[in-house]
């Protein structure tokens, strides 16, 4: 697992001009969206060497399964998102997560890593910019030591900048 999903290279590398078969299968999470009726995008994310991303929408119902990556796919430098903890505890875990995700209950990876996001401290992160370029709603899921859930929306649009407190707490 990495910044933006799964690596599906492992150790490979993948050349100018060279092609690589990737099974997209193999992911169990992507199962729903693979199927041939299903209207879900995939986006596929590549890096090449000297760190620039690249970026494709893979439509499984109506593209081929083969997917080229051009200059024209590179992503612009990834913004960041700036967090403040105003809750009444150190928050542990951290996710962002797309309407998709959270449907599938696959929050992704936490991005407070082996850290504690303390009380009044702020927390910055990079944002995929393949997760902000259609303004589409995501949600942040930061969870105390007593698993207390405290839940945020945010788009693009309201701003780079957000503060977690106990408005913010799951009633769930």
């Amino acid at each position: 697992e990495g910044d933006y999903g799964s690596d599906l290279l492992d150790w490979d590398l993948i050349y100018d001009s060279d092609e690589l078969t990737v099974d997209l299968a193999q992911l169990d999470y992507l199962d729903e969206a693979l199927q041939g009726d299903s209207d879900e995008v995939i986006h596929i994310i590549a890096r090449d060497d000297n760190g620039v991303l690249y970026h494709k929408k893979y439509y499984p119902n109506r593209d081929i399964a083969y997917v080229v990556f051009e200059a024209e796919a590179a992503l612009e430098e990834a913004e960041s998102l700036s967090l403040y903890n105003d809750t009444p505890a150190d928050l542990w875990f951290l996710y962002l997560a797309t309407d998709e995700m959270v449907h599938e209950k696959n929050f992704g990876n936490d991005l407070l890593r082996d850290g504690i996001w303390e009380m009044k401290e702020a927390f910055t992160f990079k944002v995929s910019p393949a997760l902000v370029e259609d303004n589409q709603v995501l949600h942040l899921y930061a969870y105390d030591y007593l698993d207390n859930e405290y839940h945020k929306e945010w788009k693009v649009s309201d701003g780079w900048t957000l503060t977690f407190n106990t408005d913010d707490l799951s009633t769930q």
